[in-house]
């Protein structure tokens, strides 16, 4: 709400600070549960299903990866209707997710696992941040390097500096 209504009022800068943060907060939040998740993710499964299938390890990982890249964005859309200008936006980045299904299909068609289509998920996503980026720039009038820099290089600065000492302490202690 507080996205929309910056933008109402006219507040750009207020919106884009807003717009920022979000998506910084969001990501890290995500993180804050991934990392684990991803971490232990074999015991986990193991503690809840007993059995665990082929390739569900994998599986968990990549779509914790691909929701965390999906929060990324989420802030963009937001900002995006609060313009009410909804239309080009919906179809451009309908039609960049949609590509996953053909892609999948080949991949699939050319012998690929089953963890091909969850890497195209991620990089779709990933992608789609992008799109968003491009498209909402217009309207809401940040540059594409200024979200870059204050989102995107953050957490994933965050991310690996995170993501260091749960590993060297899952090799250590196993």
């Amino acid at each position: 709400p507080q996205i929309t209504k910056s933008y109402a009022v006219g507040d750009m800068k207020y919106m884009r600070k807003l717009v920022y943060a979000g998506a910084k907060y969001s990501f890290f939040l995500m993180l804050f549960f991934s990392i684990p998740l991803c971490l232990e993710t074999k015991q986990i499964l193991v503690l809840w299903l007993k059995l665990v299938p082929d390739h569900t390890i994998a599986f968990v990982r990549l779509t914790l990866i691909a929701t965390m890249l999906l929060v990324l964005g989420n802030t963009l859309s937001v900002a995006q209707g609060a313009t009410g200008k909804l239309k080009r936006f919906s179809i451009i980045t309908s039609i960049f997710t949609f590509l996953e299904f053909p892609l999948v299909f080949i991949f699939f068609n050319l012998g690929y696992s089953p963890e091909s289509c969850y890497y195209i998920h991620v990089v779709i996503y990933a992608g789609l941040v992008f799109v968003k980026i491009y498209i909402v720039k217009e309207y809401v009038g940040f540059t594409y390097s200024s979200y870059v820099r204050e989102v995107i290089f953050k957490v994933f600065r965050v991310s690996a500096a995170a993501v260091v000492l749960p590993i060297v302490t899952l090799i250590f202690f196993e």
